[in-house]
């Protein structure tokens, strides 16, 4: 770097030196003066450049403006964090927004979720997964046969919630309470 200067001090002096020669008088000036006019040119020379050099690192270009505002490169980067960290847990949790089942015909419908859970809709019902062993009866009845976990599996519905880790049950919207599978009253009651 120290060379360049050098060479745009020297580039400098022989233009001054061909200006004052080639003028049709030449000026009558004190070699102090010359050297006073060259120091001040020269000053003003690297001023400019500086301010060039610093203009370019503020003003434009990503990097120029991330040093300007770094109170705006915090919020960016807490909001871009806090947005992973939801879509990731999202996205680990099994989460992609609630999945509806129904069934609007007369024949029963069979449904297996992920974690191998199997749904039996009978008509008119509809069942609303909410995550990973999750989900919510929201009219109608359901036979569940729940597959085997270390986790819990939630089942809500209008009158109550059931946990379980794996079994099979049949749960009505309709209905106070849930009866096993062997139900079979018109009342949607379990027998006795």
């Amino acid at each position: 770097m120290s060379d360049r200067k050098q060479t745009d001090d020297e580039v400098l002096e022989r233009n001054v030196e061909q200006l004052l020669t080639r003028a049709h008088e030449p000026p009558r000036i004190s070699d102090d003066a010359r050297v006073r006019i060259l120091e001040t040119l020269k000053a003003e020379r690297r001023d400019r450049a500086m301010q060039n050099a610093e203009s370019r690192g503020s003003s434009t270009g990503v990097w120029g403006w991330l040093r300007a505002r770094p109170a705006s490169v915090a919020a960016v980067a807490v909001a871009a964090t806090v947005a992973v960290v939801w879509t990731s847990a999202n996205y680990l949790a099994g989460s992609r927004g609630p999945t509806a089942y129904s069934n609007q015909g007369p024949v029963p419908v069979r449904k297996v979720l992920d974690d191998g859970t199997a749904l039996v809709l009978n008509q008119n019902a509809e069942v609303e997964v909410l995550g990973t062993r999750h989900l919510r009866v929201e009219r109608g009845e359901v036979l569940l046969d729940v597959a085997k976990g270390s986790e819990r599996f939630l089942v809500e519905a209008p009158h109550g919630r059931a946990v379980v880790l794996g079994t099979r049950f049949v749960i009505s919207a309709g209905a106070a309470e849930t009866c096993p599978p062997d139900c079979t009253s018109a009342s949607n009651r379990c027998p006795g």
